[in-house]
């Protein structure tokens, strides 16, 4: 790919296709468009990320192959989060103590997972979550209902936060569903079903 231009928008002046284009239509179009202006609005300019690259065509490929939409781009971001060097860690807590299946923890964009006591937290957590719901969100277990629904939750406050609370103008195009589970002090919690 050539490109010419001073600024930092450029012109493409050429590039060569490395197989031929997929067409997407309705729902994966719109979540194609969301992952795309998540690239355009979190990527550095000019930093060459070729596994960005790959993991944005692994998940072009999945929609157009029909796969459900919803655990593509839960894991699309998490893969985009681990290039940027920004990961979520639920794999510990805060302090690298090895997480306790039936322990509830709070999760803070700053502290990671602190386990919670049913005190009042001096600061409101992101969400309060059973470890072992916790654990499977780590593990990738994207077939269980309640990681899913954690990680739409989470990465909706993590992209708001790496963004700096600027919207992501292509999510009204996907169906939008509210948190309607068990919430505490008005924070979600996820525990295991």
């Amino acid at each position: 790919m050539d490109y010419v231009g001073r600024s930092d928008l450029k012109t493409v002046k050429s590039l060569e296709a490395v197989k031929s284009a997929l067409s997407l239509e309705g729902l994966p179009l719109y979540a194609a468009l969301y992952a795309h202006e998540l690239l355009v609005k979190l990527l550095p300019l000019n930093l060459p990320l070729p596994d960005v690259f790959t993991l944005y065509r692994w998940l072009i490929e999945n929609l157009h192959s029909g796969a459900p939409i919803a655990p593509l781009l839960r894991r699309f971001e998490v893969g985009l989060f681990s290039e940027l060097g920004m990961a979520i860690d639920m794999s510990s807590t805060g302090r690298g103590e090895a997480l306790e299946a039936g322990q509830m923890y709070q999760f803070h964009y700053k502290f990671g997972l602190r386990p919670y006591y049913g005190d009042i937290p001096k600061q409101t957590p992101m969400l309060f979550v059973e470890g072992q719901v916790a654990l499977n969100y780590h593990s990738s277990q994207w077939t269980d209902k309640q990681v899913l629904s954690l990680a739409k939750e989470l990465h909706r406050n993590w992209l708001d936060g790496l963004l700096n609370g600027k919207p992501i103008a292509s999510r009204r195009l996907l169906p939008q569903q509210p948190f309607q589970g068990e919430r505490h002090l008005g924070v979600p919690i996820f525990r295991s079903l």
